[in-house]
């Protein structure tokens, strides 16, 4: 939502929301630098006022995990969080971004005992899905 009436409004809005009921707390999240995290989306406005989209990690940590070490004998395991942090940076990250993404997921999740090649092969995988995808519409 923009919210047009200032600050010390907003404050206000916010008190008023959160007297509604003791069980639900609201919070809010101002825009700076022309960006604002969403869930695990950072949405920015870009200069021709169209929007970007990467991935959102916390700055206060010093490197996301977003797997735990998994042990050797579940492959299958290792191969379903390597797929599922692909295809999320594939879905939310535009063209932009997507790169990025793919740098910072490759050093995570080496650092936490996933195969390199079977990142890279994943990440290959999925870009031909959706060059296919993309030019079949």
């Amino acid at each position: 939502m923009i919210w047009r009436h200032g600050r010390t409004e907003l404050r206000k809005f916010l008190i008023f929301l959160n007297n509604l009921h003791p069980n639900i707390h609201f919070t809010i999240d101002i825009k700076e630098n022309r960006k604002l995290s969403f869930l695990d989306v950072l949405v920015s406005k870009k200069g021709d006022d169209t929007l970007g989209y990467q991935m959102y990690k916390k700055t206060n940590t010093h490197r996301s995990k977003p797997t735990c070490r998994v042990a050797p004998s579940s492959s299958t395991k290792k191969q379903f969080a390597i797929n599922s942090l692909v295809y999320r940076a594939f879905t939310i990250c535009d063209k932009k971004h997507v790169h990025t993404e793919f740098n910072h997921l490759k050093l995570t999740l080496q650092e936490n005992g996933h195969d390199k090649k079977d990142i890279i092969k994943t990440i290959n995988k999925h870009a031909n899905k959706t060059t296919i995808s993309n030019t079949t519409r």
